[in-house]
């Protein structure tokens, strides 16, 4: 399950896209196919348009296909492995 929704602010114009999913907990595949699906979703926005994707992966940060179909394939940044913990 994917939902998504493209912002604009009314002063400047500019446009946001934030897409939130719930990918399958019990099956690896249907994770890879629903990846696979927002990769694409995400790709098809203009490249200058801005993404947030949020979500329950249901699938390690940084260690499964899912994981890399959506930052190697849609070019997202995984905050998790991303951010510097103190």
């Amino acid at each position: 399950m994917a939902t998504w929704v493209r912002f604009e602010d009314r002063r400047t114009g500019l446009e946001l896209a934030v897409l939130n999913t719930h990918l399958d907990n019990m099956s690896e595949p249907s994770r890879v196919r629903g990846a696979a699906l927002i990769r694409d979703r995400v790709n098809a926005f203009p490249p200058e348009l801005p993404v947030i994707v949020t979500g329950d992966f249901n699938a390690p940060a940084g260690d499964s296909a899912a994981s890399s179909i959506l930052t190697e394939g849609a070019g997202l940044v995984d905050t998790w492995t991303a951010v510097t913990r103190t």
